[in-house]
């Protein structure tokens, strides 16, 4: 998987404390907004192969990617379950 990690740590060291803080308080809710409401078996696969593919897109080449196999599993899984 390609690592994001530096860049992101990067920006967050540009921030000033209050953008951090901004930015902890707007994390909290889309995280609580998640955990309260339901998803259906589609729906959480499909929002997994979105991530994947937002992944994907952040690589300079797409070969080889784990990803691209992980996103077939998941609609093989998907198609085989009905």
């Amino acid at each position: 998987m390609y690592d994001i990690r530096p860049e992101f740590y990067d920006l967050l060291d540009t921030m000033t404390l209050g953008e951090k803080k901004y930015l902890m308080q707007y994390l909290g809710k889309i995280i609580e907004e998640e955990e309260n409401t339901p998803k259906t078996y589609l729906e959480e696969n499909w929002a997994e192969i979105k991530r994947l593919i937002k992944i994907i897109d952040l690589t300079p080449y797409i070969d080889d990617q784990i990803e691209l196999a992980e996103i077939w599993g998941l609609c093989e899984e998907m198609i085989g379950s009905g």
